[in-house]
């Protein structure tokens, strides 16, 4: 991995190329400095820091207000209204929605591979995306975008709310209990994320190599997966396609 100034940029990046595929991922910011040392202000918009066309992501909105989820593209926001937890979601290319993380990859195109198990959890989603990933020959030690589409038995999604937390700095736990939640059962899907065995407190949080988004077929809601289950038959994992 290197660091390469993008001059064009207003905010610094760090940069990943995966040279077997040709894929690029982009991310801006940190969790540990949004959560441990209150860094919340922007650190690129999503307009600055899409390079072309296909782009797939996700991040947090400037000062904590909300969850930014992008599926080809199309950015889907989840923003908090004060004193209620009935977020308002907006899906469409709003590429004005400036982030304080912000994870991005260009990948045109996608290979599916069917889900024949249940996963109880997101724990079992996180061992099948490895098993797939080292099945097919991806570098375990590259960033690895991918998406889930399918039938979640049960998903959580929270959105972030920066004004409901104390001080400057705050824990993954505090977060996690001032975010507003929501579930549903019986959903179609589409998640989104990133895995990595290198960017803990980077991207993914400490105790998983996973960050992942998704959003509620039909309804525009989403946000950051919390939990999450996926019936078999019913659910495809997509990973980048040569």
């Amino acid at each position: 991995m290197r660091m390469l100034p993008f001059f064009l940029l207003a905010a610094s990046c760090t940069v990943h190329q995966t040279q077997e595929l040709s894929l690029e991922t982009r991310y801006w910011g940190s969790l540990r400095g949004m959560m441990h040392q209150g860094i919340t202000d922007t650190e690129v918009s999503v307009q600055e820091a899409m390079w072309g066309p296909h782009m797939w992501g996700l991040g947090a909105a400037k000062d904590l207000a909300g969850e930014i989820t992008i599926h080809d593209s199309v950015v889907h926001l989840a923003s908090p209204v004060a004193n209620t937890d009935d977020p308002v979601y907006s899906n469409g290319e709003d590429l004005n929605s400036e982030t304080a993380l912000l994870v991005l990859a260009q990948v045109p195109a996608w290979q599916g591979i069917p889900l024949e198990r249940d996963l109880p959890n997101q724990a079992a989603l996180e061992s099948w995306v490895a098993s797939q990933a080292e099945r097919l020959g991806f570098d375990p030690n590259e960033i690895l975008p991918f998406q889930v589409i399918g039938t979640a038995s049960f998903i959580q999604l929270h959105v972030i709310d920066g004004t409901r937390l104390e001080g400057a700095g705050s824990s993954h736990e505090e977060h996690l209990a001032t975010a507003i939640k929501d579930t549903w059962k019986e959903q179609l899907v589409f998640l989104n994320g990133f895995r990595s065995l290198h960017h803990r407190a980077i991207f993914t949080h400490h105790d998983t190599t996973l960050h992942c988004h998704a959003s509620i077929s039909g309804s525009g809601e989403s946000g950051h997966v919390d939990e999450v289950a996926f019936t078999a038959g019913q659910t495809t994992l997509l990973l980048p396609k040569n």
